[in-house]
């Protein structure tokens, strides 16, 4: 009877053994602590960050000097320079014609910007100026950019771009563009000759214009 118990335990333990184990398992997998995930959640504002928040009027002032003659001695550009470091006068010559194009920094209650001007053409007649008004929007539309505009008081016509750069950094391609779109306006010169000093119609100027 002894050895028959004996036998049962060595058949038994093997299973209880086992099954132990199994349960000892199933318990510490539930009882477990799990992991948690914590995920990482990128939010924007919707606002530019401003590197020149705190940046005084002298200080942009320099900023843009510095920038804007670096620029032309690149483009080997002649220029003159203000003292206040405010403006700046570029002197071109094109078909025995000097012409100048200024640019000009302002800085006004924190909003900052440049301003590109240059004269295309001075001394309209009173009689002219209906003409030489409607030259100026047909080619407006015709432009990439807006830029003329007929100035009564002086009787001139001239082109003017602002870049805007309110606490950011400028930008050499930005300034490019607006400096070299301010200087292809003045192509529009011969389409007012056209029109105020040869009669000719300005819807065909601008169509003449156009076609180049």
């Amino acid at each position: 009877m002894s050895s028959l118990s004996n036998m049962d335990l060595l058949v038994v333990y093997p299973i209880l053994l086992i099954v132990a184990v199994i349960i000892f398992y199933i318990l510490g997998k539930k009882n477990g602590t799990e992991k948690e995930v914590i995920k990482t959640v990128t939010r924007y504002t919707g606002q530019l960050v401003s590197n020149y928040a705190d940046e005084t009027e002298e200080q942009y002032y320099l900023r843009c000097h510095n920038f804007i003659s670096a620029y032309l001695t690149k483009e080997e550009l002649r220029y003159h320079a203000s003292n206040d470091y405010k403006s700046f006068v570029i002197s071109f010559e094109h078909d025995e014609v000097t012409y100048a194009v200024n640019l000009e920094a302002y800085f006004n209650q924190g909003n900052t910007y440049m301003m590109f001007y240059t004269k295309i053409f001075a001394g309209v007649p009173d009689n002219k100026l209906v003409e030489t008004s409607e030259l100026v929007n047909r080619l407006n539309n015709a432009l990439i950019l807006s830029t003329l505009q007929l100035d009564y008081g002086n009787r001139a016509v001239e082109s003017i771009l602002i870049y805007p750069n309110v606490g950011q950094a400028l930008n050499e391609e930005y300034f490019h563009f607006y400096f070299t779109s301010l200087v292809r306006s003045r192509q529009t010169l011969h389409a007012f000759n056209k029109v105020i000093e040869q009669d000719a119609e300005p819807a065909l100027v601008t169509l003449d214009y156009m076609a180049i």
